[in-house]
């Protein structure tokens, strides 16, 4: 009866005990359910240390108050500041200590890494931001520059178009297709980039003179201003008064025999350099795009447009597509054989039209169904200009022109010179037009 009552006294003890475990590890999960609430609010992608009592003096990487850039005052941001890094320290050191509570487990297995990383700076009293590799820069406030004008974009800071970056304690901006370094600080509105000063020299008129008239005549001048402050320069040329800011105005001048002449000096008058351009950043190397030179070839038909080639006739081996008397005709023996293949000179997409391997002359429709070749100055754009396609016969091209569907260049057939003469016909379907109105291109020198 006595262990009985032994062994039950032990066992409540022991439940007792074990609730008193319980309702501590719960209270500490309350205490840390109240020191991290926050957390989400802030930024519960980084936990930094901080000591306390630490210094909250900034080291100002901006030219201008806290109001203007942060939109927060010195005091606000240092309070903010204070209140994110001792919420973290807490947490952190929170979690350090109940590491094996279930809840501090559970959470730590199931979050994801964050995708915004942030870092103190305890001796200049700034936060850094990880990206692209490495940190950078982003200023006193977790918000950044909130003013009207600054945005965050890509990785970099934005003011009307202008790329700024922090690197290595210096500002940089991207002006002029290179980044070029602006200063240990920035302004709240930075200046607009100029190129240097654009200077010229000029004969100013700096004393009248007082001839007695025998002959008068007109002369220009470019009169800057206007009333007695006009200031008159010597006339060369309307782009050179526009860059005085004047305009023209005529002078009356006279020859005499006594008297003086007007009396001028020369003088050097500069403008402001060309706004410099802030396009050409390439975000993903963080350097100017490369402008390379198109080295593609345009191939019509097996020909390469820009190329020189002989075109020789399906039917007749000895046959060139030449020029015979400015007509278009299948010869033997005419030495005007080599054409220049070029884009369609109406403008139309993979078209071409056929040039003398000098560029001087082309070939052109005319009358109904003649082709003929004609001074670029006389030459009809619409009439000058052909698709290649693959030859009616399966091999070779043929040649149809871009305004007169379903047409092709062939030659009549025959011996005679005038069955070699070089007509636009309308296909039929017949063999006998499918090999007259094919060639093969064979490459030659330009």
């Amino acid at each position: 009866m006595k262990f009985t009552t032994i062994a039950a006294l032990v066992g409540v003890a022991a439940t007792a005990e074990v609730e008193q475990v319980d309702e501590a590890l719960m209270q500490e999960s309350q205490q840390m359910e109240e020191l991290c609430q926050d957390m989400g609010e802030i930024d519960e992608s980084s936990l930094v240390e901080v000591e306390e009592g630490e210094d909250q003096e900034y080291r100002k990487k901006v030219r201008g108050s806290y109001q203007q850039h942060y939109k927060r005052s010195k005091k606000q941001i240092d309070a903010e500041n204070h209140h994110i890094l001792s919420t973290q320290s807490k947490c952190l050191n929170f979690v350090k200590k109940y590491r094996g509570h279930p809840k501090v487990c559970n959470w730590c297995k199931k979050a994801r890494s964050p995708s915004v990383i942030w870092k103190w700076d305890p001796k200049d009293k700034v936060w850094y931001r990880f990206y692209d590799g490495k940190w950078h820069y982003w200023g006193p406030s977790k918000r950044g520059f909130t003013s009207v004008g600054w945005t965050w974009y890509k990785g970099y800071w934005h003011h009307n178009g202008w790329v700024f970056k922090y690197y290595r304690g210096y500002w940089y901006r991207f002006q002029g297709h290179k980044w070029v370094r602006y200063g240990a600080t920035v302004p709240i509105k930075p200046t607009v980039p100029r190129g240097p000063k654009i200077c010229r020299p000029f004969y100013m008129l700096k004393k009248w003179g007082f001839p007695s008239s025998l002959g008068v005549k007109s002369l220009p001048r470019c009169r800057v201003g206007s009333g007695r402050s006009a200031t008159y320069y010597m006339w060369k040329s309307r782009s050179a008064c526009k860059f005085l800011g004047g305009r023209l105005v005529y002078q009356k001048h006279r020859t005499c025999k006594v008297g003086r002449p007007h009396q001028w000096t020369r003088v050097t008058r500069c403008v402001q350099g060309p706004v410099l351009s802030k396009k050409g950043l390439n975000y993903k190397t963080g350097r100017s795009f490369r402008h390379t030179k198109d080295k593609r070839e345009l191939i019509l038909g097996g020909m390469k447009v820009g190329g020189c080639y002989k075109l020789r006739s399906f039917q007749h081996s000895k046959d060139y597509f030449s020029n015979v008397g400015t007509f278009a005709m299948n010869s033997p023996s005419s030495r005007i054989n080599v054409w220049r293949i070029v884009k369609g000179i109406d403008g139309t997409r993979n078209s071409v039209t056929l040039k003398d391997r000098t560029n001087r002359y082309g070939l052109m429709l005319y009358s109904k169904d003649r082709a003929r070749f004609y001074w670029n100055k006389y030459m009809n754009k619409k009439n000058s200009v052909f698709y290649v396609i693959k030859g009616l016969s399966g091999k070779g091209v043929s040649f149809m022109p871009v305004h007169k569907r379903g047409f092709f260049l062939r030659h009549q057939g025959g011996k005679t010179t005038a069955h070699k003469q070089i007509r636009v016909t309308k296909y039929d379907g017949k063999h006998t037009f499918k090999k007259a109105a094919t060639w093969y291109p064979i490459k030659s020198k330009c």
